[in-house]
């Protein structure tokens, strides 16, 4: 966008705020037109720049209506335009920014000119930050959706969220990204949670992760309309935060703990025997969302040399169900010879659940035992174990 200030800068040379570059196409088309006959001014102190009208107005539905709006009066007025609400430095940046150009705006660059592109409608300036604004979301994911530019995107993804007209490629992946952002629970930034979660709170997947994540295996029958209301709940982001910083404290207590090895004995030949230590990170059979934590960081397994007739293997796992380590479980499943879960085999076998503590290791006693009628009853079964460095 080709435009001159009116001011001689301290060299003495004219100034030309040409935001395309000399050697852009449109600005050699500029040197077929005369002199700039549009006054623009920016800022509170009405900083003045000169362009030519019809590129401007090409640019801008604002600018073109204004310019031929009959409430002009006279020819001087319709040969000036200000922007008050506009820093010289962001203008100066919008300008930049406009088709032809090879430059890519930072995130934190579209924060700023996206909302004064949208409000003086710069169509072609929001359809170049759509193209941009996409890619941004894209090269975000590292698996986990977290991004350095985390508060610009989830800014930005509330700001584009109710304009699925002007940004067609990136509306779809912002959202797709607050989902994983909230899905992971990752909001140490509580505004942030507050400003993303009405976008998704009918994402049955995403809401469903967020509760899982937050309550561990204890979201284990609850109604999709439970879960919402949950996240719905006006404290629930203060909730997280707390969260995550009680998961930060009982990782680093957990990191101490090494169990060197696990047995398990005075239960059923399925259940008794040694058990290896597995990261829950790496966990193909998730069942408690995405961020393990605490109690949850570790799960130990058995796999039962026997097959099921359908060729299937059992396996046991002794785990917690949430991060504090108030309850845990050792439970089967089957699985099938590419290690998948088969659907709906797992089967709690024992229990332990206590009102006052907590572990952040399998407890050795205190188990409760599974009874076919789904009711638990005490059981003499109980863990062995030693604190060092795992045998295998």
């Amino acid at each position: 966008m080709s435009s001159s200030e009116e001011t001689e800068p301290e060299n003495g040379n004219n100034n030309s705020g040409d935001a395309l570059g000399s050697a852009t196409a449109m600005s050699r088309r500029l040197q077929t037109f005369g002199s700039p006959d549009l006054a623009v001014t920016v800022g509170v102190d009405e900083h003045l720049y000169k362009y030519h009208s019809l590129i401007l107005a090409s640019q801008s539905l604002y600018v073109d209506t204004l310019l031929s709006s009959p409430a002009a009066r006279t020819e001087q007025e319709k040969r000036r335009i200000s922007f008050p609400d506009i820093t010289r430095e962001t203008w100066e940046k919008m300008m930049k920014y406009l088709l032809p150009t090879n430059t890519i705006p930072s995130a934190d660059d579209l924060v700023e000119i996206i909302p004064f592109y949208d409000k003086y409608q710069f169509l072609d300036g929001m359809a170049y930050c759509d193209k941009i604004l996409a890619k941004l979301y894209i090269g975000s994911y590292d698996g986990y959706g977290y991004s350095e530019h985390h508060k610009d995107l989830a800014w930005l993804t509330a700001y584009i969220y109710d304009l699925p007209d002007f940004f067609p490629k990136s509306r779809p992946l912002a959202i797709k990204w607050g989902g994983k952002f909230l899905s992971r629970l990752w909001g140490d930034d509580e505004e942030m949670i507050k400003t993303l979660l009405p976008l998704i709170e009918n994402d049955n997947e995403t809401t469903r992760a967020m509760v899982s994540t937050f309550l561990g295996r204890k979201c284990v029958g609850m109604t999709m309309n439970e879960m919402r209301d949950l996240v719905k709940q006006t404290d629930f982001p203060e909730q997280c935060i707390v969260r995550n910083s009680q998961i930060s404290m009982l990782d680093e207590q957990r990191q101490k703990l090494q169990i060197a090895y696990l047995d398990v004995c005075g239960a059923s030949d399925l259940v008794s025997g040694k058990y290896d230590e597995r990261s829950c990170h790496h966990e193909r059979h998730v069942y408690a969302g995405n961020h393990c934590g605490g109690a949850m960081g570790y799960i130990w397994e058995k796999k039962d040399t026997r097959l099921m007739d359908d060729g299937a293997s059992v396996t046991v796992k002794v785990g917690a169900i949430d991060c504090y380590g108030s309850a845990w479980e050792i439970y089967s499943f089957t699985q099938t010879d590419d290690e998948e879960e088969t659907e709906h085999s797992k089967k709690v076998l024992y229990r332990w659940e206590n009102g006052i503590f907590t572990s952040l290791v399998p407890p050795k006693y205190g188990w409760e035992k599974a009874e076919d009628d789904e009711t638990f009853v005490k059981s003499k079964m109980c863990l062995s174990y030693s604190f060092g460095k795992p045998y295998y």
